[in-house]
């Protein structure tokens, strides 16, 4: 028997998913039930976006979350008998990089000559892993800086090949993330309260150039832009000076490019 279990709710709607690893939403107001259609990245995991707000989720991760006990607090989900057997509770279980590593070896998923990648916050805590780090550049979206040969940061996550991650202690690898978030912080815009990877997303957002957004940003707590309020996110937290940390005046003429 299919089971649901809900994963968030949002202002208007309610979102569940269930052991055969079918997601569907709940109207509030009607009660209204809408299955909804997950879309693959390039590597065949299933996601799903919550409209409301844009948070994407990975399908399996989800299912394994609601449905399947983890008591030894394993990090990543495995499928057993690969994407294409689905995301439901029979084809998934927990286990540690180690155990990931080896059985897809054993079952012809990954070959010696590949690098196995992990995916960090900006804390140092793992998130995900992939097979290589062809597959985890592909999952993710953002800006891509290079960090070390080892490390690369996508949008606002840090990717790592896995034989670096395992070689470094947890201050190590904690710095690492610190280092990267910074580094983050040196090119993210928040447009209207949403985060733009860099100046030219935030640009595309408020329909000017990009270097007028770079322009009347520099050093200010937020400017407003042709009727948006747009603000560099490292100045939002204090990466300035305190005597410019003031409003700019507003600039709602048109942008010359």
């Amino acid at each position: 028997m299919e089971k649901w279990k809900q994963f968030t709710e949002e202002k208007k709607k309610q979102y569940f998913v269930s052991t055969q690893g079918r997601v569907k939403s709940i109207d509030k107001a009607t009660g209204e039930e809408s299955l909804r259609k997950p879309s693959s990245n390039k590597s065949g995991r299933k996601m799903i976006t919550v409209n409301e707000t844009g948070k994407r989720y990975y399908v399996y991760r989800l299912v394994a979350e609601a449905f399947i006990p983890n008591p030894e607090n394993k990090p990543t989900v495995n499928h057993i008998r690969g994407l294409d057997a689905g995301d439901g509770v029979d084809n998934l279980e927990w286990m540690t990089y180690a155990e990931q590593d080896e059985h897809a070896r054993q079952t012809g998923l990954k070959t010696p000559g590949n690098t196995s990648a992990i995916v960090l916050d900006s804390n140092g805590i793992v998130i995900a892993s992939h097979d290589t780090m062809t597959e985890a550049f592909t999952s993710y979206d953002g800006r891509n800086v290079y960090y070390n040969k080892d490390t690369q940061i996508i949008g606002n996550v840090v990717v790592m090949k896995q034989s670096y991650y395992d070689k470094l202690s947890e201050d190590e690898r904690f710095n690492i993330c610190f280092e990267c978030f910074q580094r983050m912080m040196e090119f993210a815009y928040v447009v209207n309260g949403q985060l733009a990877g860099d100046g030219g997303k935030a640009s595309e957002m408020v329909n000017c150039s990009r270097s007028t957004v770079i322009r009347h940003t520099e050093n200010k707590w937020d400017v407003n832009i042709k009727g948006h309020t747009v603000s560099r996110l490292k100045n939002r937290i204090g990466v300035f000076n305190d005597d410019t940390k003031q409003e700019d005046k507003i600039y709602e003429k048109s942008c010359h490019y």
